[in-house]
Order: C-alpha cells, then sequence, then structure tokens
C-alpha cells in the first residue's frame, strides 16, 4: 500500500510503501492516512522556516497550514478521482476550496500571493458546484505547490503561476456583473 509524505517546506510529495510509510510516521512525516499528525509537522516546518524567517508572522503561519490543508486534500481528490469515487473527490475538492478561500483573507501577504489566492478562489467560484476534472485537480494542486514553495512571489511570477489553471481550461476571471445581474433575476431576486 502506498502513502504520500508531504515536504512543507518544499511542497513535493513523495510516495512511500510499506516499512518505509511507517518509518515516516517515526520520523515526524506525515501521510495522508495520518492526518492528524499535520498540525504537529507544520508546527515542525515553521521551526525550520525560523532559519529563512527568523520571526515568521501569524500570518505567514497561517499561509502555511492553509497550504498544506488544501495541498493534503487535493491529493486526497486525485487519488478519490483514480478511484472512481466522484463523491469523495468532490467532498475533498470541497475542503481545498475552504482551504483556498483563508487564502484570500491573508493575500495582504503580498502582491503576487494576491494575484493567485484570487485566482484559486473564482476557479472555484466559476465551477458553480460542478465537480473538477482529474486535469482541473492537478492544476490547483500545481498552483497550491507553486504558492507553497514560493509565498511571497512577485506581482509578475504570481500572474505566471495562474497561468498554470487557465491552461487547464478553469475561468480565473471574476464575474461580470451582467451576468449577476441576470441571475438574480431569473431567480426572482431582482425585479426586471
Amino acid at each position: 500500500m502506498s502513502t504520500f509524505q508531504l515536504d512543507l517546506l518544499t511542497g513535493k510529495i513523495h510516495t512511500a510503501t510499506g516499512s518505509t510509510a511507517a518509518a515516516n510516521q517515526e520520523t515526524g512525516g506525515f501521510t495522508i492516512e495520518n492526518a492528524a499528525a499535520v498540525s504537529q509537522s507544520v508546527q515542525d516546518q515553521l521551526e525550520d522556516l525560523r532559519e529563512i524567517y527568523p520571526d515568521p508572522s501569524p500570518q505567514l503561519q497561517r499561509v502555511i497550514t492553509s497550504l498544506t490543508e488544501a495541498i493534503l486534500a487535493c491529493n486526497e481528490a486525485i487519488q478519490a478521482e483514480e478511484a472512481a469515487d466522484k463523491f469523495r473527490a468532490d467532498d475533498c475538492m470541497l475542503k481545498v476550496q475552504a482551504a483556498s478561500m483563508e487564502l484570500i483573507e491573508l493575500r495582504g501577504i503580498g502582491d503576487g500571493f494576491g494575484v493567485v489566492a484570487t485566482a484559486l478562489m473564482f476557479a472555484f467560484i466559476n465551477k458553480r458546484g460542478t465537480p473538477f476534472s482529474k486535469i482541473e485537480m492537478n492544476a490547483v494542486l500545481r498552483t497550491l505547490k507553486a504558492l507553497r514553495s514560493a509565498p511571497f512571489p512577485t506581482l509578475e511570477n504570481g500572474a505566471a503561476v495562474t497561468e498554470i489553471l487557465e491552461k487547464a481550461g478553469l475561468v480565473i476571471d471574476p464575474v461580470p456583473l451582467t451576468d449577476l445581474l441576470r441571475e438574480a433575476q431569473e431567480a426572482g431576486f431582482v425585479d426586471t
């Protein structure tokens, strides 16, 4: 049986099998199947980050936690999709969406970060509740990993990261107000 270990500093996922998975748990790593250890692993990685950022702000700590949760849930969604478990895949993507929405609150960390967080938010909004395809899930995962490995991108680099979502066919632009008005009228919330 394979499990996955996420390196919180690099955002890379490593596949582990059998005794390697047990060794990962013993060494403080965590796996998707051992999500309860995420909190401790995040704290351990924050200690490592203090070498790079001597005094990480509470915002940076929340960013790391939210991105970690989103990456784990997105990996789980992809696994569920591969196992043809559409309901679990959709449920996991809802967890990714919740973690991604927290990133919007933290977009003040930098302009490039804000661009990527906003693109992720609109990718979910514009799906309008329809399930993500495996290609779209992989694009979201790649975007989250890119942001995790470099949480302070420049504006230009942030815009480049959002291209991952666009190339997968996700719409990352705001919904035009005319569309919102039309939908509100059709639903009977606004008189014509």
